[in-house]
């Protein structure tokens, strides 16, 4: 018996074939969607339900949204299905960073995305710049979603993103993650770091 695994046409039109088995004796092939972390955060609780039984999930109806879109990315990755986050770099500390959403005010949710200190180093990345890439489970020792592999990494010119709100924009912890302009008045002037 084949069974097709489908999410809604808006989580993903990328699907691998694969095998999946439910007993000792049969392998049936079925198609791994392709997730995306920001999506599932914006779905409404029905839907997240309707994605959660098409990967034979449970959904405590005790648990928070949040705690829900985790659980249904575990099940994705434990499927081997592609799942996608994109956010902006919070240096939490001197050994990781962390994705973080504004549409969530850069508050930290149980679905956070640790930014490993080597594809910090490999990529040069800094805090403040909006990053995209793929995920994986965490390993011995790690306790978040981690990211594997760095996709996109947009660079903001700093005029244009700190003229538009016109001030700076804090992480949750309080760490400053876009600069301001030291000079108004004139049209070229040295950049400096708040604290």
């Amino acid at each position: 018996m084949d069974e097709k695994l489908e999410t809604s046409a808006s989580l993903g039109a990328d699907t691998v074939a694969a095998d999946v088995g439910r007993g000792p004796e049969s392998a049936p092939p079925a198609t791994i969607p392709s997730l995306d972390l920001n999506e599932l955060q914006e779905l409404p609780g029905k839907k997240l339900e309707a994605l959660a039984r098409n990967l034979d999930l449970h959904l405590h109806p005790a648990r928070s949204l949040h705690q829900h879109v985790l659980d249904i990315i575990r099940a994705g990755l434990s499927i081997a299905a592609t799942v996608t986050a994109e956010g902006f770099l919070d240096q939490v500390s001197d050994s990781f960073a962390m994705l973080r959403w504004p549409e969530l005010n850069f508050l930290p949710v149980p679905e956070d995305v640790c930014v490993p200190r080597a594809v910090i180093e490999q990529y040069h990345l800094r805090p403040g710049q909006k990053i995209a890439g793929t995920i994986r489970l965490p390993g011995d020792r790690e306790k978040f979603l981690t990211l594997e592999k760095l996709v996109t990494r947009r660079n903001f010119r700093r005029a244009e993103s700190c003229w538009k709100i016109q001030g700076q924009i804090r992480s949750a912890r309080g760490r400053l993650i876009c600069w301001r302009r030291s000079g108004e008045d004139s049209a070229v002037s040295s950049w400096r770091r708040r604290e």
